[in-house]
Formats: structure tokens, sequence, C-alpha cells
């Protein structure tokens, strides 16, 4: 059975949806049932694509520009994967667009959070192009994979997916290697304690919000610090106000821009705590990646964060910030041991054998 795979994330920075890519397109090309086809929307970043494809995965020969085809795609199904990449049994968009099968063949589109619909200001050019694809592609009878139930929830309310439609598989996390601090964060943050926040800087993430909830403990804790590791976005412009606003505390605030895994792992195992303030989360790798690295979480009750998180996280109310402080307060001044402890066996709980076990068995279903 061939499975038309698109692997376009792995043509970007490793994100949590990269990962995911990472391990299913290994899963496909390990099974001896099914021949992996993988799909590349990219140009130039096709280097950087086949560096970070599975050493099981043979290297992309074949590659188109993404804009033009999702503009074709937006309006009609054509051109077909079969046209572009060759013969497939079923495709599987994973990243909100579903490359058209054509002849009948089966669709699986992952469907991460309602972002694309909800906040399209909030996202780039191509996301908005996102709605329109994903919807015709369900029209096609696309079955659509999301990262938590909460999310299948809220999407199938949006889009009228019928429920034999809908199919909820959790990512997961690996577990975090025991790296140390070293170069630039000896001398930004030490042996001082630090909250730190990861993600893209855009405004569901709500980070200007964080930096000043965080400052309202500066004059309490003396050497308190703040690291926000994520590439830049639609929000950096009023982050850095944000920052700028604090005045001669905001050196305390460490803009790290995006950071290698190594890095990654090394201020996750470090961090005193890790906090999510999001507006929403289709799914909540950071807090995971967190909780498997021993360091206590506090997330926002919001999108599926509650059901990710489980009884393993401090949970706080969206937007009250008053809540948020008091919480990080508490956090850095008591015995976290219960929490940690129930944090690494949260993120136990969420591995991608598992996850990729049940992308697969979803496949087989769709083509029997």
């Amino acid at each position: 059975m061939r499975i038309g795979l698109d692997v376009t994330p792995l043509a970007s920075p490793l994100t949590g949806i990269g990962t995911f890519v990472q391990r299913l397109s290994a899963a496909v090309a390990n099974d001896p049932d099914l021949t992996l086809r993988p799909i590349a929307l990219t140009g130039r970043s096709r280097i950087t694509l086949n560096r970070q494809l599975p050493d099981n995965v043979a290297p992309v020969t074949r590659s188109f520009p993404a804009r033009p085809l999702l503009e074709a795609w937006r309006r009609a199904d054509l051109p077909t994967v079969g046209m572009l990449f060759g013969s497939v049994d079923l495709v599987h968009g994973t990243n909100f667009y579903c490359p058209p099968a054509g002849k009948g063949a089966p669709e699986v589109l992952s469907v991460h959070d309602t972002g694309p619909w909800l906040r399209p200001n909030e996202v780039d050019r191509t996301a908005r192009l996102f709605p329109a694809l994903a919807e015709r592609a369900i029209a096609r009878g696309a079955h659509v994979h999301t990262l938590s139930v909460t999310a299948g929830k809220e999407i199938q309310a949006l889009l009228g997916i019928d429920a034999d439609h809908l199919h909820p598989i959790p990512l997961a996390v690996d577990p975090v290697p025991a790296v140390e601090l070293s170069g630039r964060w000896l001398t930004k943050v030490g042996d001082r304690p630090f909250v730190l926040a990861i993600g893209t800087v855009e405004p569901r993430k709500q980070f200007p919000e964080l930096v000043r909830a965080c400052s309202a403990l500066f004059a309490e804790i003396s050497n308190l610090q703040v690291v926000i590791a994520g590439g830049p976005g639609p929000d950096s412009a009023r982050l850095a106000a944000a920052v700028e606003e604090l005045g001669e505390w905001s050196d305390r605030i460490h803009l790290a821009g995006f950071v290698s895994r190594n890095e990654r792992h090394a201020l996750l195992r470090a961090a005193s705590v890790v906090v999510s303030a999001a507006k929403t989360e289709g799914f909540g790798m950071v807090p995971l990646e967190a909780m498997a690295a021993g360091t206590p979480v506090i997330a926002t009750n919001s999108g599926a964060q509650p059901e990710i998180c489980g009884d393993a996280a401090a949970l706080v109310p969206v937007g009250d910030w008053d809540a948020l402080t008091i919480a990080i307060g508490e956090v850095l001044g008591g015995d976290n041991f219960a929490l940690i402890d129930a944090g690494r066996r949260q993120a136990a709980r969420f591995t991608w054998k598992r996850t990729t076990d049940s992308i697969l068995a979803l496949y087989r279903e769709l083509l029997s």
C-alpha cells in the first residue's frame, strides 16, 4: 500500500509537528506492508528537509513550490498527488491541507487547532489559505486527525464533521536528555531561578502579558530571570515593547529566539518553572516536554492543556494575570516534588510508538 505523506514540515526548523512527521515517516518506511511516497512542497529548503528525514527514508528528489499548488487546490482538486509524485493508495496531509489523492483514494487531514479560522489576523499569509483548503478536503470525504479530544470537539463544532470521520490521536514527547546549560546561558541565567516559556512569538502565546506577570515578582525575588525561547512571529514588536516598558528590569528578560535542540533540553531541565500562558492550544507539547524534564509546569486552563496536563500542572484561568503571578511565586517558593513526580508519570503516557501505531491503524482501516 502506497502512502502519500506530506513531509513539508521537515523543510523548516523542527517543531512538534515536524517531529510528528519525522516519526510517522519512519514508521511508514519501517512497515513491510507500506511504501512511503513523500510529498514535498518546498523549493530551496529541500536540503533542510532531507537532512531532517529519518535515516530509513530515501532523500526527496522531487518537490514543488508550495504557494502555487495551495492556490490551485483551494479552487480545484487538480493536480492530484499521482500527477505530481506518483500513484498512491492513501494521502495524509499533515498540516491543515491535504493534497488531492484522486481516483477515490482515501485521505487523512491533520488539523492542529482552530487558529486559522478563528484568528486569521494572527497567522501568516500561507496559513490564511488553510481554512479553504481543509474545508475542500473535508468535502471530498477526508478523515480528520486532531491532536486531542478537546481540539477534535472544537473542530467538529466549527466545521460540522461527522463523528466517524474524526480521529483524536495525540502527539508525544521524547525523554529529555541530561544536558547542562553552557555558553551564553551561563552568563545570562547561570544558577539563578528563571521562568521559561517556549514557542513562536504569536499573539495566542501571550508572551508580553507573561513578561508583565513575572515582573510583578522582581522586587520580591531579586535574582529572578525570564527566558522566552522561540522564533520571531506576529507578536514580536509587542513583546519587545513589553520588555522595554520594564526599564531597569528589562535585563531580567532574555529573548532567546529559536534555540537548538540541545539548548532547548538544557533550558527545560534548568528552568525553575515552565509556563504556558496561551489563549488556547490544540495539544500542549511544551508542558509535556517540561514534565518529561522533571520541571514544574504552570499552564492556562484553555484548549487542550487541561486534557494533556491532567493533574500534573498548576492550572490558572486564561487572562487572570494576578493568578498567574501568584502561581509562579508559589512554585518558585514551594516544594514541588509531588508536581514533578506527577509530571513525569503524565509525560510517560505519551509515546511516539502509541501515536504512530494509531495513525497506521487508521490507514489500514481506511484501506480495508
